[in-house]
């Protein structure tokens, strides 16, 4: 029986997107200062009152959150938010970010760009 052939840089993007779910074990919430989010329900508050964030704006704050301090690149970010292979801009992944940042911002929350990494959800310095 003939193989079919494959691309190696998809193998590897599906194996370390799968790897990631898997490290994502279920979290009933999340918390960062004035934030909580519950990842079951789908539903993110800051100061006690629900945040009305659209999907994809959700899935960074679940991908932020979950990476805790570690930093997360814009290639990660769009394979999450996408999917691998995804024709994406790294400027979809940049209007997200700004858009969640003014949201998060009366929480004392912000999105911290590391310049040539990517990005980090913390507490604003005080």
């Amino acid at each position: 029986m003939p193989v079919k052939p494959f691309d190696m840089d998809e193998l590897e993007a599906r194996l370390r997107a799968l790897a990631r779910r898997a490290a994502s074990a279920p979290v009933s919430e999340l918390e960062l200062g004035a934030l909580t989010y519950f990842p079951e329900e789908r539903q993110a508050r800051l100061e006690g009152e629900a945040l009305d964030l659209p999907r994809r704006e959700l899935a960074l704050l679940d991908a932020l959150l979950r990476a805790g301090r570690r930093v997360t690149s814009k290639t990660e970010l769009i394979e999450r938010l996408y999917g691998t292979g995804a024709d994406v801009g790294e400027s979809a992944i940049e209007a997200l970010v700004s858009r969640l940042r003014k949201k998060l911002a009366p929480g004392g929350l912000e999105i911290r760009m590391q310049r040539n990494l990517g990005y980090v959800l913390q507490e604003r310095d005080r």
